[in-house]
């Protein structure tokens, strides 16, 4: 019984939500100042001691779906929000930094180059840095300011280098930037390392 009331409840979630946003119109002003808020970079003693391990695949099941009636999805505006990319991208090459000095590999550090500003969205990947052999390490930079298991977006371009580059490619995940910034690593072709949901598709008049 406790467990049927449980879902019972949890099928009302999401109802509740959105009648409670929309008698309440101040609070998408909150959101969009939260999402649109680019906190400093972090200043992180230890730089390597932001990594940890990636969530667990299975680990966390599919949330219910909860609509905002303002038809906002506050996930992709901070997605989009280049400012904070930038700022989690800096984070990235400070850890690399880090990691490649403490390999005792600093004739490589000044070579590290922010692809993003250099090439531009086309590269597929933010940031070239290197092995502590000397090769390539192609790194994409996805940020945000919430938890873990926030989702993130991937376009068909970083998608396809991933598989190309599959050796050779990692996605550095950046959570809990506003304050207390954390990191994992993904190495390799992104469809064998996260569960991918269409986003939008493109569509032609038949």
């Amino acid at each position: 019984m406790i467990c049927q009331r449980y879902n019972y409840q949890r099928t009302l979630l999401p109802s509740v939500v959105y009648n409670f946003l929309a008698n309440n119109p101040e609070f998408q002003s909150l959101f969009q100042a939260d999402t649109d808020t680019v906190p400093s970079i972090p200043t992180v003693a230890d730089f390597l001691a932001a990594l940890e391990t990636p969530p667990k695949r299975g680990a966390v099941a599919d949330p219910p779906a909860i609509y905002n009636p303002s038809g906002v999805n506050y996930f992709e505006r901070e997605a989009r929000n280049q400012e904070l990319g930038q700022a989690g991208e800096q984070f990235v090459i400070n850890y690399e930094r880090a990691r490649l000095i403490r390999a005792g590999k600093e004739a490589l550090v000044e070579r590290i180059e922010q692809v993003s500003v250099t090439v531009g969205p086309l590269a597929g990947f933010d940031i070239r840095s290197f092995e502590e052999n000397g090769t390539d390490r192609f790194i994409e930079a996805k940020t945000t300011k919430y938890g873990k298991n926030t989702p993130f977006f991937v376009t068909p371009n970083e998608l396809k280098f991933s598989q190309d580059n599959a050796d050779r490619y990692f996605l550095y995940r950046i959570f809990r930037f506003r304050a207390d910034p954390r990191m994992f690593a993904l190495r390799g072709y992104l469809q064998d390392k996260c569960i991918l949901k269409p986003f939008s598709y493109s569509a032609w008049a038949r």
